[in-house]
């Protein structure tokens, strides 16, 4: 989880300036719609270089590959809303490193999206030159920890067609458990999900170390939605 349960960005002080606070809101909720789809996707994504390796093809839900590529997508979707909005967030540092790394680490998410968005212009180049619609997605699983074994794997949206689809190389590579490096490519644009993913673990802990040298006396209200369950108050 990258952001906590007791993360400021959960408690965001009350006098906080209200465009502020409403910026971080819209932040806050663009990495947990990242990370969830992240978390997701590397459970799928686990499950085809195991399930697959031993033979049993049959027993992974076919609504598996779909899921795959949502999720895939939808970080993409997510950490494009993201860059935009810290583009405009008051008082952030645009010069700090953590801000830096993200802008250059995301900035290939801006093509991707514009390739998915106007995917009706892009139908007759797919064809000609026999690409998968919603592109491809490689990744490595860790397949026993003892003995240093992992695996390279890749799955294409779509039918089978003729061609080539990159693998990623595990050579010189440290590869997190269970599933990492994953990479989704589209066209001719590829984005580093994996990486993607650890670029906005920076920037999160920039602004909560900003959030959390405001004054210790103002109060805090929490984020998100309130609903009545009976007489208490729930908060999310």
């Amino acid at each position: 989880m990258i952001i906590e349960k007791e993360s400021p960005l959960r408690h965001l002080p009350a006098d906080l300036d209200p465009k502020q606070a409403t910026f971080l809101d819209g932040i806050r909720y663009a990495i947990e719609m990242a990370d969830l789809a992240y978390s997701r996707l590397t459970q799928s994504l686990h499950v085809f270089a195991t399930e697959y390796a031993r033979g049993s093809e049959t027993t992974v839900n076919d609504r598996l590959w779909a899921s795959s590529f949502l999720d895939a997508w939808s970080i993409v979707d997510s950490v494009h809303r993201l860059r935009g909005l810290l583009a405009q967030l008051p008082q952030l540092k645009k010069s700090s490193p953590p801000y830096q790394v993200f802008e250059r680490k995301t900035r290939d998410v801006e093509e991707m999206r514009n390739i998915v968005q106007h995917l009706n212009r892009e139908l007759r180049h797919f064809a000609q030159n026999n690409l998968p619609v919603f592109g491809t997605i490689d990744w490595l699983t860790v397949i026993n920890t003892d003995l240093g074994i992992v695996r390279s794997s890749v799955i294409v949206a779509g039918r089978a067609m003729s061609g080539t689809h990159q693998l990623c190389n595990p050579l010189g590579k440290r590869v997190a458990i269970p599933v990492d490096h994953i990479t989704l490519t589209c066209k001719s644009r590829t984005v580093d999900v994996s990486g993607t993913i650890s670029s906005i673990t920076s920037i999160v802990s920039m602004i909560e170390t900003s959030l959390r040298a405001l004054p210790s006396e103002t109060p805090n209200r929490w984020l998100g939605c309130i609903s009545r369950d009976g007489n208490q108050m729930r908060r999310f």
